[in-house]
């Protein structure tokens, strides 16, 4: 956790690691993670570098994921336990149940 603390504070903005640092610590992991997944979602939809998408605060006003950031529309999917996917579109996401 020292070392996750240690990169979140060099790779995450300030209201982000704020966040990560004041909920409970699996809260934080899976935040952790997620915000991870969004930054490098929508570098690979706009394209460019990962370090470019690194200074942008990804989170809403509540402190979650914010659902469009910069035109692009993000979706983080947590249904599988310990895993994180975030996926990121200039359409409108919309997920439908094939289960």
């Amino acid at each position: 956790t020292q070392s996750r603390s240690s990169a979140a504070s060099d790779v995450y903005k300030r209201q982000e690691y704020n966040q990560l640092t004041t909920i409970p610590a699996q809260d934080s992991l899976k935040l952790f993670y997620n915000l991870w997944t969004v930054k490098e979602a929508v570098c690979k939809t706009n394209g460019g570098r990962l370090w470019y998408y690194l200074a942008n605060n990804y989170l809403s006003n509540d402190m979650k994921i914010a659902p469009q950031t910069h035109g692009i529309n993000v979706k983080c999917l947590n249904q599988i336990t310990d895993f994180s996917l975030c996926i990121a579109s200039k359409n409108q996401i919309e997920l439908k149940n094939h289960g």
